[in-house]
Protein backbone atom coordinates (compact mmCIF):
# COMPACT_ATOMS: atom_id res chain seq x y z
CA UNK A 1 0.00 0.00 0.00
CA UNK A 2 0.99 3.40 -0.36
CA UNK A 3 1.36 6.15 -3.49
CA UNK A 4 1.00 3.39 -5.97
CA UNK A 5 -2.51 3.08 -5.59
CA UNK A 6 -2.86 6.37 -7.43
CA UNK A 7 -1.45 4.25 -10.42
CA UNK A 8 -4.50 1.86 -10.46
CA UNK A 9 -7.09 1.91 -13.08
CA UNK A 10 -10.15 2.60 -11.02
CA UNK A 11 -12.65 5.04 -10.72
CA UNK A 12 -11.15 6.00 -7.01
CA UNK A 13 -7.62 6.21 -7.94
CA UNK A 14 -8.54 8.76 -10.69
CA UNK A 15 -10.94 10.83 -8.54
CA UNK A 16 -7.60 10.93 -5.61
CA UNK A 17 -5.68 11.37 -8.30
CA UNK A 18 -7.78 14.79 -9.48
CA UNK A 19 -7.63 15.92 -6.19
CA UNK A 20 -3.73 15.27 -6.16
CA UNK A 21 -3.55 17.93 -9.28
CA UNK A 22 -6.00 20.78 -7.49
CA UNK A 23 -4.79 20.92 -4.23
CA UNK A 24 -0.95 18.45 -4.18
CA UNK A 25 2.19 19.46 -4.20
CA UNK A 26 4.79 17.41 -5.96
CA UNK A 27 8.49 17.82 -5.70
CA UNK A 28 10.33 16.23 -8.97
CA UNK A 29 14.00 17.48 -7.82
CA UNK A 30 16.67 14.84 -7.94
CA UNK A 31 16.97 12.82 -4.27
CA UNK A 32 13.75 14.86 -3.21
CA UNK A 33 10.64 13.50 -4.90
CA UNK A 34 7.67 13.66 -2.40
CA UNK A 35 3.75 14.00 -2.78
CA UNK A 36 1.78 16.32 0.06
CA UNK A 37 -1.76 17.04 0.01
CA UNK A 38 -2.82 19.47 3.23
CA UNK A 39 -6.16 20.48 4.01
CA UNK A 40 -8.02 22.16 6.86
CA UNK A 41 -9.22 20.82 10.26
CA UNK A 42 -13.02 20.96 8.26
CA UNK A 43 -11.93 18.75 6.46
CA UNK A 44 -10.53 15.77 8.42
CA UNK A 45 -12.69 13.21 8.15
CA UNK A 46 -12.60 13.62 4.10
CA UNK A 47 -8.42 13.53 4.71
CA UNK A 48 -8.72 10.58 6.62
CA UNK A 49 -10.61 8.66 3.88
CA UNK A 50 -7.50 9.38 1.45
CA UNK A 51 -5.40 8.43 4.19
CA UNK A 52 -7.20 5.12 4.66
CA UNK A 53 -7.73 4.72 0.27
CA UNK A 54 -3.23 5.05 0.64
CA UNK A 55 -2.75 3.60 3.86
CA UNK A 56 -0.53 6.58 4.72
CA UNK A 57 -0.80 8.44 8.40
CA UNK A 58 -1.94 11.83 8.52
CA UNK A 59 0.21 14.14 10.04
CA UNK A 60 -1.49 17.12 12.53
CA UNK A 61 0.21 20.52 11.82
CA UNK A 62 -0.85 24.00 13.49
CA UNK A 63 -0.32 27.05 11.70
CA UNK A 64 0.30 30.17 13.33
CA UNK A 65 0.28 33.91 12.22
CA UNK A 66 -0.21 37.59 13.35
CA UNK A 67 -3.15 39.37 12.09
CA UNK A 68 -3.22 43.26 12.79
CA UNK A 69 -1.63 42.60 16.09
CA UNK A 70 -3.75 39.86 17.16
CA UNK A 71 -1.97 36.03 17.10
CA UNK A 72 -4.47 33.24 15.32
CA UNK A 73 -3.53 30.04 14.36
CA UNK A 74 -5.20 27.08 12.63
CA UNK A 75 -4.81 23.52 12.56
CA UNK A 76 -4.33 21.31 9.43
CA UNK A 77 -4.33 17.66 8.73
CA UNK A 78 -1.49 16.63 6.05
CA UNK A 79 -0.65 13.53 3.98
CA UNK A 80 3.12 13.41 3.24
CA UNK A 81 5.20 10.10 1.73
CA UNK A 82 8.15 10.56 0.03
CA UNK A 83 8.51 8.15 -2.66
CA UNK A 84 10.73 8.69 -6.02
CA UNK A 85 9.61 6.41 -7.90
CA UNK A 86 5.82 6.82 -7.49
CA UNK A 87 5.32 10.03 -7.25
CA UNK A 88 7.36 10.08 -10.72
CA UNK A 89 5.19 8.11 -11.97
CA UNK A 90 2.39 9.40 -10.97
CA UNK A 91 3.28 13.11 -12.42
CA UNK A 92 4.32 11.54 -15.74
CA UNK A 93 0.68 9.83 -15.91
CA UNK A 94 -1.37 12.34 -14.91
CA UNK A 95 1.43 15.04 -16.27
CA UNK A 96 1.57 16.91 -13.23
CA UNK A 97 4.23 20.01 -13.88
CA UNK A 98 6.55 21.51 -11.61
CA UNK A 99 4.27 24.58 -9.44
CA UNK A 100 1.51 23.31 -11.49
CA UNK A 101 0.03 26.47 -9.97
CA UNK A 102 1.32 28.54 -12.81
CA UNK A 103 1.60 25.49 -14.89
CA UNK A 104 -1.55 23.51 -16.25
CA UNK A 105 -1.24 20.13 -17.95
CA UNK A 106 -0.81 20.51 -21.43
CA UNK A 107 -2.85 17.34 -21.97
CA UNK A 108 -4.45 14.94 -19.92
CA UNK A 109 -4.59 11.85 -21.87
CA UNK A 110 -7.22 9.47 -19.79
CA UNK A 111 -9.46 7.88 -22.44
CA UNK A 112 -11.73 6.40 -20.18
CA UNK A 113 -15.16 8.38 -20.02
CA UNK A 114 -15.80 7.15 -16.09
CA UNK A 115 -11.98 7.55 -15.33
CA UNK A 116 -12.16 11.18 -16.80
CA UNK A 117 -15.04 11.94 -14.78
CA UNK A 118 -14.03 10.84 -11.70
CA UNK A 119 -10.72 12.85 -11.77
CA UNK A 120 -12.23 15.76 -12.79
CA UNK A 121 -14.88 15.04 -9.32
CA UNK A 122 -11.72 15.11 -7.76
CA UNK A 123 -10.11 18.61 -8.88
CA UNK A 124 -13.17 20.07 -8.34
CA UNK A 125 -13.39 18.66 -4.90
CA UNK A 126 -10.06 20.28 -4.66
CA UNK A 127 -10.22 23.84 -6.57
CA UNK A 128 -13.88 24.28 -6.82
CA UNK A 129 -16.64 25.88 -4.90
CA UNK A 130 -20.36 24.61 -5.26
CA UNK A 131 -22.74 28.18 -4.08
CA UNK A 132 -25.85 27.92 -1.87
CA UNK A 133 -27.60 28.00 -5.56
CA UNK A 134 -25.73 24.43 -6.61
CA UNK A 135 -23.47 26.47 -8.56
CA UNK A 136 -19.63 25.45 -9.45
CA UNK A 137 -17.17 28.48 -8.93
CA UNK A 138 -13.38 27.23 -9.92
CA UNK A 139 -10.75 29.56 -9.53
CA UNK A 140 -6.98 29.40 -10.25
CA UNK A 141 -4.43 30.67 -12.44
CA UNK A 142 -4.85 32.30 -16.11
CA UNK A 143 -2.79 29.86 -17.44
CA UNK A 144 -5.10 26.83 -16.97
CA UNK A 145 -7.89 28.90 -19.18
CA UNK A 146 -6.90 26.14 -22.14
CA UNK A 147 -7.01 22.94 -19.88
CA UNK A 148 -10.30 23.82 -18.27
CA UNK A 149 -12.19 24.74 -21.58
CA UNK A 150 -10.97 21.35 -23.06
CA UNK A 151 -11.87 19.13 -19.95
CA UNK A 152 -15.48 20.78 -19.82
CA UNK A 153 -16.02 20.32 -23.22
CA UNK A 154 -15.14 17.17 -22.93
CA UNK A 155 -17.93 16.34 -20.10
CA UNK A 156 -20.62 18.18 -22.17
CA UNK A 157 -20.20 15.86 -25.11
CA UNK A 158 -20.32 13.09 -22.84
CA UNK A 159 -23.24 14.14 -21.26
CA UNK A 160 -24.80 15.47 -24.82
CA UNK A 161 -22.67 14.03 -27.43
CA UNK A 162 -24.96 15.78 -30.30
CA UNK A 163 -23.94 19.06 -28.82
CA UNK A 164 -20.11 19.24 -29.02
CA UNK A 165 -20.45 22.03 -32.08
CA UNK A 166 -22.69 23.92 -29.95
CA UNK A 167 -20.30 23.08 -26.92
CA UNK A 168 -17.26 24.50 -28.28
CA UNK A 169 -18.54 27.86 -28.94
CA UNK A 170 -20.37 28.50 -25.71
CA UNK A 171 -17.58 27.35 -23.79
CA UNK A 172 -15.13 30.02 -24.88
CA UNK A 173 -17.88 32.69 -23.94
CA UNK A 174 -17.70 31.11 -20.56
CA UNK A 175 -17.35 33.65 -18.07
CA UNK A 176 -13.81 33.19 -17.34
CA UNK A 177 -12.08 37.05 -16.07
CA UNK A 178 -8.81 37.66 -15.77
CA UNK A 179 -7.88 38.66 -12.45
CA UNK A 180 -4.67 39.29 -10.89
CA UNK A 181 -3.17 36.36 -13.04
CA UNK A 182 -6.25 34.23 -12.40
CA UNK A 183 -9.62 32.90 -14.33
CA UNK A 184 -12.79 32.51 -12.31
CA UNK A 185 -14.95 29.66 -14.26
CA UNK A 186 -18.38 29.75 -13.39
CA UNK A 187 -20.73 26.81 -14.32
CA UNK A 188 -24.68 26.88 -13.86
CA UNK A 189 -25.93 24.03 -15.92
CA UNK A 190 -27.76 21.83 -13.72
CA UNK A 191 -28.12 19.07 -16.29
CA UNK A 192 -24.45 18.91 -16.12
CA UNK A 193 -23.61 19.19 -11.97
CA UNK A 194 -26.77 16.75 -11.23
CA UNK A 195 -25.08 14.30 -13.66
CA UNK A 196 -21.85 14.54 -11.82
CA UNK A 197 -23.14 14.07 -8.90
CA UNK A 198 -24.87 11.04 -9.78
CA UNK A 199 -21.87 9.85 -11.46
CA UNK A 200 -20.07 9.98 -8.10
CA UNK A 201 -22.91 8.05 -6.21
CA UNK A 202 -22.62 5.29 -9.42
CA UNK A 203 -18.82 5.09 -8.76
CA UNK A 204 -19.11 4.78 -5.25
CA UNK A 205 -16.53 7.95 -4.84
CA UNK A 206 -15.78 9.85 -1.56
CA UNK A 207 -16.69 12.96 -2.46
CA UNK A 208 -16.71 16.03 -0.24
CA UNK A 209 -20.76 16.02 1.05
CA UNK A 210 -21.00 19.71 2.06
CA UNK A 211 -20.33 20.39 -1.54
CA UNK A 212 -22.05 17.77 -3.76
CA UNK A 213 -25.35 18.10 -1.38
CA UNK A 214 -25.71 21.23 -2.80
CA UNK A 215 -26.61 20.08 -6.03
CA UNK A 216 -30.33 19.77 -6.65
CA UNK A 217 -32.56 18.86 -9.79
CA UNK A 218 -34.06 22.00 -10.77
CA UNK A 219 -37.38 22.26 -12.48
CA UNK A 220 -37.46 22.87 -15.80
CA UNK A 221 -39.93 25.24 -17.95
CA UNK A 222 -41.25 25.42 -21.33
CA UNK A 223 -39.63 27.40 -23.79
CA UNK A 224 -41.44 30.58 -23.69
CA UNK A 225 -44.04 29.41 -20.75
CA UNK A 226 -46.27 31.76 -19.65
CA UNK A 227 -45.17 30.33 -15.98
CA UNK A 228 -41.33 31.47 -16.78
CA UNK A 229 -42.02 34.58 -17.53
CA UNK A 230 -44.33 35.83 -15.02
CA UNK A 231 -41.38 34.60 -12.88
CA UNK A 232 -38.48 36.76 -14.27
CA UNK A 233 -41.23 39.53 -14.09
CA UNK A 234 -41.66 38.90 -10.58
CA UNK A 235 -37.70 38.65 -9.91
CA UNK A 236 -37.04 41.82 -11.70
CA UNK A 237 -39.85 43.63 -9.66
CA UNK A 238 -38.22 42.34 -6.73
CA UNK A 239 -34.88 44.69 -8.09
CA UNK A 240 -33.02 40.98 -8.44
CA UNK A 241 -29.69 41.44 -10.19
CA UNK A 242 -30.11 39.40 -13.90
CA UNK A 243 -27.58 36.64 -13.45
CA UNK A 244 -28.72 35.75 -10.27
CA UNK A 245 -32.20 35.26 -11.61
CA UNK A 246 -31.00 33.43 -14.64
CA UNK A 247 -29.33 30.99 -11.84
CA UNK A 248 -32.84 30.59 -9.53
CA UNK A 249 -34.79 29.54 -12.95
CA UNK A 250 -32.02 27.52 -14.25
CA UNK A 251 -31.82 29.48 -17.74
CA UNK A 252 -29.34 31.47 -19.73
CA UNK A 253 -29.24 35.42 -19.05
CA UNK A 254 -29.73 36.60 -22.10
CA UNK A 255 -33.26 35.11 -22.02
CA UNK A 256 -34.03 37.12 -18.86
CA UNK A 257 -32.91 40.47 -20.55
CA UNK A 258 -35.59 39.42 -23.60
CA UNK A 259 -38.25 39.49 -21.22
CA UNK A 260 -36.75 42.76 -19.35
CA UNK A 261 -37.08 44.75 -22.64
CA UNK A 262 -40.07 42.90 -23.43
CA UNK A 263 -38.75 40.97 -26.75
CA UNK A 264 -40.41 37.33 -27.13
CA UNK A 265 -37.74 34.68 -28.03
CA UNK A 266 -37.99 32.50 -31.34
CA UNK A 267 -36.50 29.81 -29.71
CA UNK A 268 -34.62 28.26 -27.02
CA UNK A 269 -31.49 26.18 -28.05
CA UNK A 270 -32.55 22.76 -26.60
CA UNK A 271 -30.68 20.20 -24.04
CA UNK A 272 -28.08 21.61 -22.16
CA UNK A 273 -27.68 25.66 -21.28
CA UNK A 274 -24.45 27.08 -22.59
CA UNK A 275 -22.05 28.26 -20.21
CA UNK A 276 -22.81 31.74 -18.63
Amino acid sequence: MGLERLLEETPQAYYWAGLVMADGYTSLKSGDKCLIVQLSEKDKLYMDKFSDFLQIPLKMRISRWTTRGIKKSSQNYRLEKWDADNVLAITNKFNMLERKTYNAPSNLNIANDDFFIAFILGFIDGDGCIDKQGCLHIQCHSSWKDCLEKWFNRLYTIVEPDLVNKVQKSIVKANIDKRDGGIRVEIYNNELLVYLRDKAVEMKLPVMKRKWERIVVRKKYERNSFELKEKIKEALAEKKKIPMIAKELNIGTSYVYFIKNGEEVISFSKGLNSLC
